[in-house]
């Protein structure tokens, strides 16, 4: 980013996530939200000015123009030729997660970003949790002995009605994949920051939707020195979960509920217990980093994340046979 001079951005969706979180993450100290774009022209229009946007259009030329950064926030399917646009014209780009699983290939964007010197990132924002930061160096320094087991839980309700705008969300065309890619991804990414790559994996998916995706996912991942993760993602639960569990040898470490940053450890010769919590717009404080050149998801990063999701669905088929993800990730 250019340091000293005000980032202008532009963003490319107006849903539930542009309202809530990006309107105000996008106009901060340094930079702000220029233009709004959307496939409805009217429907833009209205969103700048209920939000007090300058600019409002339904034409990505046109929202590529007088500009620095763009933050992709559509869905799945057009992630890939939105940013490939962008990069092209020598925008810096934030992608909404997760970044184009099963829909478009991305390696050319990563040639792109890195020949041109462009900055590119995935909305990864838990990793910018303070809670993250902070299980992450004990990962680091292995003050709580030899890791075993991770556990992954998170159980919630998504049902929407066929007329519900966020009905693409069960359509594999649209979404790539079902709960292991919306909200799923975001677990994937802190099991990828906190461990590398897995080296095996094994998947089911389940309850699909009538479009086809999944509403429930069980996973398998395997690590060297035998360390695994089970991951359980579910939308058919009315009662909230949403916690990861570390079982290490001098004791359990869980931070629950996952983004109010609780930690309690239990071990036999100690039990603490931690609130680190995150800020109150998480995608402000990813933009912040971002605008500061500090270290994001990269789309190399990201593409982990598409690759164990690509490999569930492959091991899913093969009625939930191993999949190795290295030789996955050579192919």
């Amino acid at each position: 980013m250019v340091i000293g001079e005000q980032i202008r951005w532009g963003l490319a969706g107006y849903g539930d996530l542009s309202r809530k979180r990006l309107v105000d993450a996008l106009n901060g100290h340094g930079y702000r939200l220029d233009v709004v774009w959307g496939r409805q022209l009217v429907k833009a229009q209205e969103f700048a000015q209920k939000y007090q946007i300058p600019r409002a259009t339904d034409d990505l030329k046109i929202l590529m123009q007088n500009v620095d950064a763009i933050y992709v926030a559509t869905p799945v399917y057009s992630h890939v030729p939105i940013t490939e646009m962008a990069l092209s014209q020598n925008l810096q780009v934030i992608i909404e997660k997760p970044l184009s699983p099963l829909v478009h290939p991305t390696e050319h964007l990563v040639q792109i970003a890195t020949q041109n010197k462009i900055r590119a990132a995935v909305a990864y924002y838990r990793r910018w949790m303070p809670a993250a930061q902070y299980v992450k160096n004990l990962l680091a320094n292995g003050i709580l002995g030899k890791l075993h087991k991770v556990t992954v839980e998170l159980h919630s309700l998504f049902a929407p009605a066929v007329d519900d705008p966020q009905r693409w969300r069960c359509d594999p065309a649209v979404a790539g994949a079902g709960v292991i890619a919306d909200v799923g991804s975001h677990r994937l990414d802190l099991l990828c920051w906190f461990f590398g790559l897995p080296q095996m994996l094994k998947a089911s998916l389940l309850e699909p939707f009538p479009e086809g995706c999944e509403r429930v996912a069980k996973l398998e991942l395997l690590w060297p020195d035998n360390l695994a993760a089970f991951c359980h993602f579910c939308w058919q639960a009315n009662q909230i979960q949403d916690y990861i569990q570390f079982d290490f040898e001098y004791g359990q470490l869980r931070w629950s509920p996952l983004d109010t940053g609780y930690l309690r450890f239990v071990g036999a010769q100690e039990t603490w217990e931690k609130h680190l919590p995150p800020a109150a717009n998480p995608h402000a404080a990813l933009v912040a980093a971002f605008c500061a050149d500090l270290p994001c998801c990269s789309i190399q990063e990201a593409a982990l994340v598409d690759l164990i999701i690509e490999a569930a669905v492959k091991s899913n088929r093969n009625g939930s046979a191993w999949i190795n993800l290295h030789e996955q990730n050579m192919n």
